[in-house]
């Protein structure tokens, strides 16, 4: 009698290693919310323009960030402009070989304007590639629209518009 309970036990746990070990894998956009889906905790912390200075610090190149935000966006508009931009700056690092790049963020007339730039060699075209295609749908729920300039030899512009009202910013969120 005493030596059944061990034994159902022990086999318990290696029932359970088993099936641990037979999880089916989640299909591969199930792992694309945590890369592309969650705002950073700095964007909640400082906004979108505090956020975008920080993806800009962390560019091999220098970027330029211009933010004059008279109170927030709201949320799910911040994260929509926050991933377009982060979108555009990785694919400039990515094709662009340029020396330099630039962010502006304004808002005025209840529309909130985004241009994100380089110096780079131009040519960028927005079908060709997914990541940008995707602002593009993130940005059009909200209205959203972009604009892509970069003629051969560049500059390469990228202008973002989403009509929203800013909440204070002193007010909590």
């Amino acid at each position: 009698h005493g030596h059944r309970l061990p034994a159902a036990i022990s086999g318990g746990r290696r029932a359970l290693g088993g099936e641990a070990g037979r999880t089916p894998a989640p299909p591969s956009g199930a792992l694309r919310p945590a890369v592309g889906g969650l705002p950073p905790p700095v964007l909640a912390d400082r906004g979108v323009g505090g956020a975008i200075e920080a993806i800009a610090l962390d560019m091999a190149i220098p970027v330029e960030v211009e933010v004059r935000l008279p109170g927030r966006p709201p949320a799910p508009v911040e994260s929509a402009v926050y991933f377009a931009v982060a979108e555009c700056l990785a694919n400039s690092a990515k094709h662009a070989g340029h020396e330099h790049a630039w962010v502006e963020l304004h808002h005025e007339h209840d529309l909130l304007r985004v241009v994100v730039g380089d110096d780079g060699r131009g040519g960028a075209e927005v079908e060709k590639g997914t990541g940008m295609r995707g602002v593009m749908r993130r940005l059009a729920a909200f209205d959203g629209t972009m604009t892509v300039s970069s003629p051969d030899a560049g500059p390469t512009i990228v202008s973002l518009e989403v009509p929203c009202v800013l909440s204070d910013s002193s007010s909590p969120r």
